[in-house]
C-alpha cells in the first residue's frame, strides 16, 4: 500500500512541475536472497518494505483529443528513504555492507523516474487522474556488498489515482483552442455547431465564421455590402461606390 501526496506549479501552458511525498509499506513474498517480489499479502510476506518517497517530476501533456480528457506524461527522480523490517518483530533487517560489516538493510537512495497516464476533467478545477510509475533505484547512497546490490530488485512499478485540485486563475487550457470551433447547446434548441447562437435545426448557414454577426436564419451579415462580414469588418459603413 502507498498514499502521499503532491503539488504542481504550471511553467507553460503544457509543461508543469510536480513534487511529490509518497508512504510506502509493502510485503515481500520472496526471500532475501533472491529478487524482491512487493505484494500486499501480509500472511506470505518475508519482509516488509516501508519507506518514504520524496519525487520531483517534470509533466508535459502528450495528447489532448478533447476538452475534458488528456494523455500526460512526464520524468523526474528524487530520494527513496527505505527499510527493510522483519514483518513480526517490526524490527530492521540485518546484511552485508560493503566492507563485509553487519549494517541495517536500510537506506537514502537516489532514483530516476517516468510515468504516463490520462486525466479527466470533471470542472473547471478539479480533474481526475490514473498514471502509471517506475522508479529505478540507481544505488547512489547505499553502501551494500557487491552480491546485495547485483541481486536485490532496482525497480519499483506502480500505478495511481490522483484527485487534482487547481488554485488560482482559470484558464483553457491549450487542446480547447486546438479543437476550433466547440459545438454548444443553445438553450432549448439543440446544438449550435458554429457557435453563432443559431441552433443547427433553424441554421441555414451552418458553416458561419467565427465572429461573424449574423441574421435569425444564422447567415452571415454584411450591412454595407463591400464584400467583409459584420462583426469581422473594421470599416462598417463603407460607400458602396468606394473602389480600390
Amino acid at each position: 500500500m502507498a498514499y502521499g501526496v503532491e503539488a504542481g506549479f504550471e511553467l507553460s501552458p503544457r509543461w508543469t512541475f510536480e513534487g511529490s511525498l509518497e508512504l510506502y509499506d509493502l510485503y515481500n513474498d520472496s526471500t532475501l536472497e533472491g529478487s524482491f517480489s512487493f505484494s500486499g499479502e501480509k500472511d506470505r510476506g518475508t519482509a516488509r518494505f516501508k519507506g518514504v518517497r520524496l519525487g520531483a517530476d517534470v509533466v508535459t501533456e502528450l495528447w489532448s483529443p478533447t476538452t475534458w480528457f488528456r494523455v500526460r506524461g512526464g520524468f523526474g527522480g528524487g530520494l527513496h528513504i527505505w527499510r527493510m523490517v522483519d514483518p513480526e518483530a517490526d524490527t530492521t533487517l540485518e546484511t552485508v555492507g560493503s566492507r563485509s560489516e553487519t549494517i541495517d538493510f536500510s537506506s537514502t537512495e537516489v532514483f530516476v523516474s517516468a510515468r504516463i497516464g490520462p486525466e479527466f476533467r470533471l470542472t473547471s478545477r478539479v480533474s481526475l487522474s490514473l498514471f502509471v510509475h517506475g522508479d529505478y533505484l540507481t544505488g547512489a547512497g547505499t553502501e551494500f556488498a557487491e552480491v546485495i546490490g547485483s541481486s536485490r530488485d532496482h525497480w519499483l512499478v506502480g500505478s495511481a489515482v490522483a484527485l487534482r485540485y487547481s488554485f488560482g486563475g482559470v484558464e483553457d487550457r491549450p487542446s480547447d483552442k486546438w479543437q476550433g470551433q466547440v459545438e454548444t447547446p443553445v438553450a432549448g434548441r439543440g446544438l449550435d455547431s458554429d457557435g453563432d447562437g443559431v441552433a443547427d435545426v433553424e441554421d441555414r448557414c451552418q458553416d458561419t465564421p467565427p465572429g461573424v454577426l449574423v441574421d435569425p436564419f444564422g447567415c452571415a451579415l454584411d450591412a454595407d455590402g463591400d464584400g467583409i462580414m459584420d462583426g469581422q469588418d473594421h470599416c462598417p459603413g463603407t460607400d458602396v461606390r468606394a473602389r480600390g
